[in-house]
């Protein structure tokens, strides 16, 4: 395992120390393909969870468990994990994610609300730091 980090959780939250995944955020393990991604891009927002690629029923449930109940909330949580470092950003997401429950699909939903969030906030996700 990687060495245990401190991760912002929240603005005037204090910082919590989490355990970095043994596999980090690889976006080369996602599931989507680009049609569902390009389709999730271009279309509005929909505050229905399973919208986001990625995101099931199950999924869907271990979120609303930890309080994200709509795609809305569950980006503000990506981005209450913003780190100047992109990686370490993503890594934040996929590690809080798997903190959750949530074992199936978190390459995908990193992906998925990067690349939506990096449309309206340019910067926020570097696909090509993964090449």
């Amino acid at each position: 395992l990687a060495p245990p980090r401190l991760v912002p959780a929240a603005a005037n939250a204090p910082a919590v120390l989490i355990m970095a995944a043994a596999e980090g955020f690889n976006p080369s393990k996602t599931k989507i393909n680009d049609d569902t991604l390009a389709d999730w891009l271009k279309n509005k927002l929909e505050m229905d969870l399973e919208s986001c690629p990625g995101v099931g029923p199950a999924t869907a449930t271990k979120l609303r468990e930890a309080g994200v109940n709509s795609t809305h909330a569950l980006i503000g949580k990506f981005l209450m994990l913003k780190d100047e470092d992109v990686q370490t950003h993503m890594d934040a997401f996929y590690s809080w994610l798997q903190e959750v429950g949530i074992s199936a699909h978190r390459n995908t939903i990193v992906v998925a609300v990067a690349e939506k969030v990096d449309i309206f906030m340019p910067g926020t996700y570097d696909a090509s730091l993964y090449e």
